[in-house]
């Protein structure tokens, strides 16, 4: 019975030889090569990216990384990573198919959502469910950058149809300003109000948990 023990303890594989796993080898299932600088793994592990790719997108004067796109999660949702300029203004609106989620990564920005301002900071999280209007400033001295969710996906169609790949376009121009209107309505997204009324009117300020 002891050799019999030894036998089967001999037979396992080595770390030379991985086992496999359906039909898979182990040290397959963690190989990523390089191609162009980007990670590549098989499709059923999921997507990965690594720091600055995806597709980048000048969108009026912010820069925009469509990081996860509707047709990747099944509609669930988008991911996008924004970069605003200091004093960056971004008028009251209303999305009217998606909630939205903001993740502060640098930066700060001073946010209206609904009747409530606050001020958010680095690892803040801000929830904006839709039909609820909000808007925003950038108040830090350094550009502001963070992730939006939106929920369900769809909102990168109309970024896309709104701005233009990185150096293709001035950031502000008219012709961009005007597709931002054009669009906006086929997208479920209203336009409230301007940058001078974000923070008028009967308003309660507050410091957001997380700053």
């Amino acid at each position: 019975m002891g050799l019999d023990l030894l036998k089967r303890e001999d037979a396992r594989p080595s770390d030379a030889h991985p086992r496999r796993l359906d039909g898979m080898a182990a040290c397959d299932l963690l190989t990523l090569s390089e191609e162009g600088g980007a990670m590549v793994q098989p499709a059923d592990l999921g997507r990965r990216l690594s720091p600055g790719e995806g597709e980048v997108r000048r969108w009026g004067g912010t820069i925009v990384t469509i990081k996860q796109t509707a047709l990747e999660t099944e509609g669930s949702y988008a991911l996008l990573e924004i970069l605003d300029s200091p004093g960056t203004l971004v008028p009251l609106h209303i999305h009217h198919r998606e909630d939205e989620t903001f993740y502060l990564l640098e930066g700060s920005m001073r946010i209206r959502v609904g009747s409530d301002v606050f001020d958010a900071g680095v690892g803040s999280l801000v929830e904006v469910p839709k039909g609820v209007p909000h808007g925003w400033a950038v108040t830090s001295s350094e550009p502001l950058r963070c992730l939006l969710l939106f929920s369900p996906g769809g909102f990168e169609d109309y970024v896309r149809e709104t701005s233009e790949p990185m150096g293709d376009r001035v950031a502000g121009s008219p012709e961009v300003v005007e597709a931002f209107q054009v669009h906006a309505s086929g997208h479920g997204l209203e336009v409230v109000g301007t940058g001078d009324d974000l923070f008028r009117g009967q308003l309660r300020l507050r410091g957001h948990p997380g700053r």
